[in-house]
């Protein structure tokens, strides 16, 4: 497994957070063999050669997208509005990478805004999740007679509020 990650954060003005991660992660089996789901030891009793095949669950490469910018509205309250962006590379879900656990890549956007004291001691937030309502799905797992795609969470919406005891 080789890989690396990158943070940036940038205060592009004294209220407004620009934030950057990455990761890219070159993960494969050096020298591996196995049986395989849905392998018929009856045909094929050896198990089979998966060297150099990728990782299950290790997508190639992630990226986020986060911006946050606050506005003051007077000495005790502020309001803030902000998103971010996420998005990872396909991956297989099952050792050996049969195309059939293959979750391809998928974007998901958030957006939020609210309103808090200065002194933190409580903060709103109004939010949508996955905005433009993808449909993705995050794994695939074997079954009896069928596989299953675990879905990512569709468009969701509230109101959060906060409040803290000091």
């Amino acid at each position: 497994v080789r890989g690396a990650e990158l943070e940036v954060n940038w205060y592009a003005t004294d209220s407004t957070l620009v934030r950057l991660t990455s990761s890219y992660l070159d993960a494969e089996y050096d020298d591996f063999t196995t049986y395989l789901f849905g392998q018929s030891l009856a045909e094929n009793p050896d198990p089979v050669d998966i060297s150099g095949s990728q990782i299950q669950n290790t997508p190639e490469w992630q990226h986020n997208l986060m911006v946050h910018h606050e506005i003051d509205i007077n000495e005790n309250y502020y309001a803030f509005v902000g998103g971010d962006w996420s998005y990872s590379d396909e991956f297989n879900s099952l050792v050996g990478n049969n195309p059939v656990f293959t979750v391809d890549s998928y974007n998901v956007f958030n957006l939020r805004g609210g309103f808090a004291s200065t002194d933190n001691s409580w903060q709103a937030t109004l939010w949508v999740n996955n905005v433009a309502d993808e449909d993705y799905y995050t794994a695939v797992s074997p079954s009896n007679d069928a596989n299953v795609k675990i879905m990512g969470r569709e468009r969701t919406f509230g109101i959060s509020l906060q409040y803290n005891f000091e």
